[in-house]
Protein backbone atom coordinates (compact mmCIF):
# COMPACT_ATOMS: atom_id res chain seq x y z
CA UNK A 1 0.00 0.00 0.00
CA UNK A 2 1.33 3.56 -0.76
CA UNK A 3 2.12 6.48 1.49
CA UNK A 4 -1.38 7.68 -0.67
CA UNK A 5 -3.00 4.83 0.14
CA UNK A 6 -2.47 4.90 3.57
CA UNK A 7 -3.83 8.83 3.46
CA UNK A 8 -6.88 8.30 2.02
CA UNK A 9 -7.70 4.73 4.28
CA UNK A 10 -6.93 6.82 7.52
CA UNK A 11 -8.97 9.71 6.33
CA UNK A 12 -12.05 7.40 5.87
CA UNK A 13 -11.58 6.30 9.20
CA UNK A 14 -11.31 10.11 10.46
CA UNK A 15 -14.70 10.73 8.39
CA UNK A 16 -16.16 8.08 10.07
CA UNK A 17 -14.76 8.38 13.75
CA UNK A 18 -14.05 12.02 14.21
CA UNK A 19 -13.10 14.00 16.62
CA UNK A 20 -11.55 10.79 18.35
CA UNK A 21 -9.99 9.99 14.76
CA UNK A 22 -8.80 13.39 13.82
CA UNK A 23 -7.24 13.57 17.97
CA UNK A 24 -5.16 10.13 16.89
CA UNK A 25 -4.28 11.43 13.76
CA UNK A 26 -2.82 14.85 15.49
CA UNK A 27 -1.39 12.93 17.92
CA UNK A 28 2.07 12.48 16.89
CA UNK A 29 1.95 9.59 14.82
CA UNK A 30 2.50 11.75 11.52
CA UNK A 31 4.56 14.56 10.95
CA UNK A 32 3.25 17.79 10.04
CA UNK A 33 3.37 17.74 6.61
CA UNK A 34 1.91 14.55 6.15
CA UNK A 35 -0.94 15.48 9.18
CA UNK A 36 -2.07 18.67 7.01
CA UNK A 37 -2.54 16.33 3.70
CA UNK A 38 -4.61 13.52 5.99
CA UNK A 39 -6.49 16.84 7.09
CA UNK A 40 -6.86 17.74 3.70
CA UNK A 41 -7.87 13.92 2.35
CA UNK A 42 -10.62 14.13 5.59
CA UNK A 43 -12.15 16.80 4.12
CA UNK A 44 -11.95 15.29 0.50
CA UNK A 45 -14.04 12.16 1.90
CA UNK A 46 -16.28 14.14 3.90
CA UNK A 47 -17.34 15.43 0.51
CA UNK A 48 -17.68 12.42 -1.03
CA UNK A 49 -19.93 11.14 1.66
CA UNK A 50 -22.08 14.15 0.94
CA UNK A 51 -22.06 13.64 -2.99
CA UNK A 52 -23.40 10.25 -2.49
CA UNK A 53 -26.17 11.86 0.17
CA UNK A 54 -28.84 12.93 -2.10
CA UNK A 55 -28.19 9.51 -3.88
CA UNK A 56 -31.13 7.47 -1.62
CA UNK A 57 -34.61 7.24 -3.71
CA UNK A 58 -36.88 4.91 -1.59
CA UNK A 59 -37.82 5.50 1.87
CA UNK A 60 -36.58 2.38 3.28
CA UNK A 61 -32.67 3.44 2.06
CA UNK A 62 -32.90 6.11 4.61
CA UNK A 63 -34.62 4.40 7.05
CA UNK A 64 -31.59 1.80 6.95
CA UNK A 65 -29.55 4.74 7.40
CA UNK A 66 -31.29 6.10 10.63
CA UNK A 67 -31.49 2.79 11.99
CA UNK A 68 -27.29 2.21 11.37
CA UNK A 69 -26.68 6.14 13.02
CA UNK A 70 -28.80 4.65 16.06
CA UNK A 71 -27.58 1.47 16.48
CA UNK A 72 -23.82 2.76 16.14
CA UNK A 73 -24.84 5.90 18.80
CA UNK A 74 -26.33 2.51 21.00
CA UNK A 75 -23.10 0.70 20.72
CA UNK A 76 -20.78 3.87 21.36
CA UNK A 77 -22.67 5.15 24.64
CA UNK A 78 -23.76 1.20 25.92
CA UNK A 79 -19.83 0.54 25.58
CA UNK A 80 -18.04 4.39 26.86
CA UNK A 81 -21.01 4.10 29.83
CA UNK A 82 -19.57 1.34 31.88
CA UNK A 83 -16.39 2.87 31.84
CA UNK A 84 -17.01 6.28 33.36
CA UNK A 85 -16.21 6.80 36.58
CA UNK A 86 -18.81 8.35 38.91
CA UNK A 87 -17.66 12.05 38.47
CA UNK A 88 -17.66 11.71 34.81
CA UNK A 89 -21.15 10.55 34.58
CA UNK A 90 -22.35 13.44 36.56
CA UNK A 91 -20.70 15.47 33.64
CA UNK A 92 -21.64 13.88 30.61
CA UNK A 93 -25.46 13.89 32.16
CA UNK A 94 -25.29 17.59 32.51
CA UNK A 95 -23.53 18.19 29.39
CA UNK A 96 -26.80 16.06 27.83
CA UNK A 97 -29.38 17.59 29.62
CA UNK A 98 -27.76 21.26 28.41
CA UNK A 99 -27.23 20.19 25.06
CA UNK A 100 -30.62 18.58 24.81
CA UNK A 101 -32.51 21.83 25.99
CA UNK A 102 -31.20 23.89 23.85
CA UNK A 103 -31.34 22.04 20.66
CA UNK A 104 -34.74 21.14 21.38
CA UNK A 105 -35.96 24.85 21.96
CA UNK A 106 -33.78 26.07 18.63
CA UNK A 107 -35.19 23.39 16.34
CA UNK A 108 -39.33 23.65 17.31
CA UNK A 109 -38.77 27.24 18.12
CA UNK A 110 -39.42 28.25 14.71
CA UNK A 111 -42.45 26.12 13.96
CA UNK A 112 -44.13 26.90 17.69
CA UNK A 113 -42.59 30.30 18.35
CA UNK A 114 -40.23 31.48 20.23
CA UNK A 115 -42.83 32.86 22.59
CA UNK A 116 -44.43 29.97 23.50
CA UNK A 117 -44.03 29.01 27.53
CA UNK A 118 -42.30 25.76 26.96
CA UNK A 119 -39.89 26.74 24.23
CA UNK A 120 -38.80 29.80 26.72
CA UNK A 121 -38.43 27.27 29.36
CA UNK A 122 -36.49 24.80 27.04
CA UNK A 123 -33.74 26.98 25.96
CA UNK A 124 -33.86 28.91 29.37
CA UNK A 125 -33.58 25.94 31.37
CA UNK A 126 -30.10 24.74 28.76
CA UNK A 127 -28.33 28.31 29.09
CA UNK A 128 -28.88 27.70 32.50
CA UNK A 129 -27.27 24.36 32.61
CA UNK A 130 -25.04 25.72 30.33
CA UNK A 131 -23.49 28.67 32.18
CA UNK A 132 -23.32 25.43 35.03
CA UNK A 133 -20.97 23.84 32.96
CA UNK A 134 -18.79 27.19 32.32
CA UNK A 135 -18.33 27.53 36.40
CA UNK A 136 -18.08 23.81 36.96
CA UNK A 137 -15.23 23.17 34.40
CA UNK A 138 -13.60 26.21 35.73
CA UNK A 139 -13.13 24.80 39.17
CA UNK A 140 -12.62 21.13 38.44
CA UNK A 141 -9.12 20.01 38.75
CA UNK A 142 -9.48 17.05 35.56
CA UNK A 143 -12.61 19.58 33.00
CA UNK A 144 -14.03 18.00 30.45
CA UNK A 145 -13.88 21.05 28.28
CA UNK A 146 -10.42 22.82 29.22
CA UNK A 147 -10.64 26.45 29.72
CA UNK A 148 -7.45 26.83 28.68
CA UNK A 149 -8.10 25.75 25.37
CA UNK A 150 -9.79 29.53 24.94
CA UNK A 151 -6.60 31.33 26.16
CA UNK A 152 -5.21 30.46 22.59
CA UNK A 153 -6.64 33.58 20.11
CA UNK A 154 -6.07 31.42 17.07
CA UNK A 155 -8.41 28.74 18.80
CA UNK A 156 -10.93 30.83 19.70
CA UNK A 157 -10.74 32.72 16.64
CA UNK A 158 -11.24 29.67 14.60
CA UNK A 159 -14.26 28.16 16.41
CA UNK A 160 -15.72 31.53 16.02
CA UNK A 161 -15.25 32.07 11.67
CA UNK A 162 -16.74 27.93 12.24
CA UNK A 163 -19.85 29.10 13.96
CA UNK A 164 -19.99 31.71 10.88
CA UNK A 165 -19.21 30.20 8.06
CA UNK A 166 -21.45 27.33 8.69
CA UNK A 167 -24.03 29.18 10.14
CA UNK A 168 -24.15 30.84 6.18
CA UNK A 169 -23.20 27.41 4.45
CA UNK A 170 -26.22 25.71 6.64
CA UNK A 171 -28.64 28.39 5.77
CA UNK A 172 -27.38 28.40 2.34
CA UNK A 173 -27.61 24.34 1.90
CA UNK A 174 -31.33 24.53 3.35
CA UNK A 175 -32.95 27.17 1.73
CA UNK A 176 -31.67 26.96 -1.72
CA UNK A 177 -33.10 23.09 -1.85
CA UNK A 178 -36.40 24.57 -0.54
CA UNK A 179 -36.28 27.06 -3.21
CA UNK A 180 -35.24 24.34 -6.18
CA UNK A 181 -37.94 22.03 -4.99
CA UNK A 182 -40.59 24.43 -4.08
CA UNK A 183 -40.54 27.14 -6.50
CA UNK A 184 -38.35 25.87 -9.49
CA UNK A 185 -40.03 22.53 -9.74
CA UNK A 186 -36.99 20.53 -8.86
CA UNK A 187 -37.26 16.96 -7.71
CA UNK A 188 -35.69 15.92 -4.09
CA UNK A 189 -33.33 14.07 -6.63
CA UNK A 190 -32.38 16.77 -8.83
CA UNK A 191 -32.11 19.42 -6.00
CA UNK A 192 -29.86 17.06 -4.16
CA UNK A 193 -27.60 16.58 -7.61
CA UNK A 194 -27.53 20.15 -8.69
CA UNK A 195 -24.66 20.81 -5.83
CA UNK A 196 -22.75 17.62 -7.15
CA UNK A 197 -19.96 20.30 -8.95
CA UNK A 198 -19.27 21.65 -5.68
CA UNK A 199 -18.66 18.37 -4.10
CA UNK A 200 -16.60 17.33 -7.08
CA UNK A 201 -14.16 20.39 -6.19
CA UNK A 202 -13.77 19.43 -3.02
CA UNK A 203 -12.70 16.23 -3.83
CA UNK A 204 -10.18 17.72 -6.19
CA UNK A 205 -8.99 20.47 -4.51
CA UNK A 206 -9.60 19.99 -0.78
CA UNK A 207 -5.89 17.64 -0.40
CA UNK A 208 -4.54 20.88 -1.88
CA UNK A 209 -5.71 23.63 0.39
CA UNK A 210 -4.78 21.22 3.15
CA UNK A 211 -0.88 21.60 1.59
CA UNK A 212 -1.17 25.27 1.09
CA UNK A 213 -2.20 25.42 4.82
CA UNK A 214 0.97 23.60 5.91
CA UNK A 215 3.31 26.03 3.71
CA UNK A 216 2.25 29.62 4.28
CA UNK A 217 -0.39 28.92 6.95
CA UNK A 218 -4.29 28.49 7.81
CA UNK A 219 -5.13 32.25 7.92
CA UNK A 220 -4.77 32.97 4.20
CA UNK A 221 -6.50 30.14 2.73
CA UNK A 222 -9.36 30.85 4.93
CA UNK A 223 -10.04 34.19 4.03
CA UNK A 224 -9.86 33.74 0.22
CA UNK A 225 -12.24 30.38 0.81
CA UNK A 226 -14.98 32.51 3.22
CA UNK A 227 -14.37 35.40 0.34
CA UNK A 228 -14.81 33.16 -2.33
CA UNK A 229 -17.68 31.13 -0.16
CA UNK A 230 -19.39 34.42 0.30
CA UNK A 231 -19.02 35.42 -3.14
CA UNK A 232 -21.13 32.13 -4.90
CA UNK A 233 -23.64 33.09 -1.92
CA UNK A 234 -24.43 36.45 -3.66
CA UNK A 235 -24.43 34.86 -6.88
CA UNK A 236 -26.99 31.89 -5.51
CA UNK A 237 -29.40 35.10 -4.54
CA UNK A 238 -30.32 35.31 -8.40
CA UNK A 239 -31.88 31.45 -8.37
CA UNK A 240 -35.29 32.88 -8.46
CA UNK A 241 -38.03 30.91 -10.61
CA UNK A 242 -37.77 30.51 -14.13
CA UNK A 243 -33.92 30.58 -13.82
CA UNK A 244 -31.57 28.32 -16.28
CA UNK A 245 -29.34 26.01 -14.23
CA UNK A 246 -26.90 26.59 -16.82
CA UNK A 247 -26.43 30.33 -16.55
CA UNK A 248 -27.37 30.76 -13.16
CA UNK A 249 -27.57 27.87 -10.31
CA UNK A 250 -24.21 26.14 -11.87
CA UNK A 251 -21.91 29.12 -11.59
CA UNK A 252 -23.03 30.00 -7.83
CA UNK A 253 -22.72 26.02 -7.44
CA UNK A 254 -18.82 25.97 -8.77
CA UNK A 255 -17.81 29.51 -6.80
CA UNK A 256 -19.40 28.35 -3.84
CA UNK A 257 -17.45 24.69 -4.07
CA UNK A 258 -14.29 26.64 -5.40
CA UNK A 259 -14.68 28.34 -1.58
CA UNK A 260 -15.14 25.92 0.36
CA UNK A 261 -12.56 24.07 -0.97
CA UNK A 262 -9.99 26.32 0.21
CA UNK A 263 -11.91 26.50 3.60
CA UNK A 264 -12.47 23.73 5.27
CA UNK A 265 -9.52 21.81 5.45
CA UNK A 266 -7.31 24.81 6.54
CA UNK A 267 -10.43 25.73 9.00
CA UNK A 268 -9.68 22.10 10.44
CA UNK A 269 -6.26 22.57 10.77
CA UNK A 270 -6.18 25.43 11.96
CA UNK A 271 -7.98 24.39 15.22
CA UNK A 272 -6.10 20.91 15.37
CA UNK A 273 -2.70 23.41 15.17
CA UNK A 274 -3.81 25.70 17.87
CA UNK A 275 -4.25 23.38 20.79
CA UNK A 276 -1.52 20.97 22.59
CA UNK A 277 -1.40 17.26 21.05
CA UNK A 278 -2.91 16.04 24.61
CA UNK A 279 -6.35 18.23 24.17
CA UNK A 280 -6.38 17.20 19.72
CA UNK A 281 -9.62 15.33 20.54
CA UNK A 282 -10.73 17.84 22.83
CA UNK A 283 -9.97 20.62 20.11
CA UNK A 284 -12.15 18.75 17.94
CA UNK A 285 -15.09 18.12 19.34
CA UNK A 286 -15.13 21.93 20.31
CA UNK A 287 -15.17 22.83 16.62
CA UNK A 288 -17.67 20.05 15.28
CA UNK A 289 -19.65 21.10 18.43
CA UNK A 290 -19.49 24.62 17.24
CA UNK A 291 -19.91 24.27 13.51
CA UNK A 292 -23.89 21.67 14.27
CA UNK A 293 -24.89 24.63 16.75
CA UNK A 294 -24.51 27.06 13.65
CA UNK A 295 -26.32 25.04 11.52
CA UNK A 296 -29.07 25.06 14.24
CA UNK A 297 -29.17 28.86 14.79
CA UNK A 298 -29.30 29.12 11.15
CA UNK A 299 -32.48 26.93 10.33
CA UNK A 300 -34.22 28.93 13.28
CA UNK A 301 -32.79 32.49 12.69
CA UNK A 302 -32.30 33.24 9.07
CA UNK A 303 -35.75 32.88 7.88
CA UNK A 304 -36.76 34.97 10.60
CA UNK A 305 -34.04 37.72 9.74
CA UNK A 306 -35.08 37.20 6.06
CA UNK A 307 -38.47 38.56 6.50
CA UNK A 308 -39.54 34.76 5.51
CA UNK A 309 -41.03 34.07 9.78
CA UNK A 310 -40.22 29.97 10.06
CA UNK A 311 -39.18 27.05 8.62
CA UNK A 312 -43.05 25.73 8.84
CA UNK A 313 -44.58 26.16 4.94
CA UNK A 314 -41.98 28.02 3.99
CA UNK A 315 -43.05 28.13 -0.19
CA UNK A 316 -44.08 30.22 -2.81
CA UNK A 317 -44.03 34.13 -3.00
CA UNK A 318 -42.75 34.48 0.92
CA UNK A 319 -39.38 32.16 0.36
CA UNK A 320 -38.85 33.34 -3.26
CA UNK A 321 -39.41 37.15 -1.47
CA UNK A 322 -37.08 36.53 1.34
CA UNK A 323 -34.24 33.60 -0.42
CA UNK A 324 -32.38 36.58 -2.21
CA UNK A 325 -32.19 38.62 1.82
CA UNK A 326 -31.11 35.47 2.98
CA UNK A 327 -28.26 34.94 0.42
CA UNK A 328 -27.11 38.28 1.76
CA UNK A 329 -27.08 37.40 4.80
CA UNK A 330 -25.09 34.02 4.51
CA UNK A 331 -22.49 36.13 2.69
CA UNK A 332 -22.28 38.74 5.02
CA UNK A 333 -20.91 36.13 7.74
CA UNK A 334 -18.43 34.80 5.41
CA UNK A 335 -17.21 38.04 5.19
CA UNK A 336 -17.30 39.08 9.02
CA UNK A 337 -15.43 35.43 9.22
CA UNK A 338 -12.76 36.45 7.09
CA UNK A 339 -11.84 39.39 9.48
CA UNK A 340 -11.71 37.43 12.11
CA UNK A 341 -9.92 35.01 10.68
CA UNK A 342 -7.78 37.76 9.73
CA UNK A 343 -7.48 39.49 12.98
CA UNK A 344 -7.10 36.64 15.40
CA UNK A 345 -6.09 33.01 13.00
CA UNK A 346 -2.10 33.50 12.43
CA UNK A 347 0.55 31.19 11.03
CA UNK A 348 -0.73 27.94 13.54
CA UNK A 349 1.67 25.55 14.18
CA UNK A 350 1.30 22.60 16.09
CA UNK A 351 1.56 22.74 19.89
CA UNK A 352 3.93 20.34 21.66
CA UNK A 353 2.82 21.59 24.99
CA UNK A 354 0.72 19.13 27.24
CA UNK A 355 -0.51 21.67 29.37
Amino acid sequence: MTVRDRALHVAAILALASPTALAFASGGYFDEARLVALIGAWALVLAAVALGAPLPRRRAAWVALGALAAFTAWVAIAGGWAQLEATARADLERDVLYLGALTAGLINGPRAGFTQPIILGSLGTGALLLVAFAVVEHRTEAPLLPPSLFHSRPFTGANIATVLIYAGLSGVILLLILQLQGNLGYSALRSGASLLPANALMLTLSPLAGRLAHRYGARIPMVTGALIAGAGMLLFSRVAPGASYVTTVLPAVIVFGLGLSALVAPLTAAVLGAAPECDAGVASGVNNAAARLAGLLSAAALPAAAGMGGLERLSGLRLTQGFARAMWICAMLCAVAAVVTWVMVGDVRRKRAHG
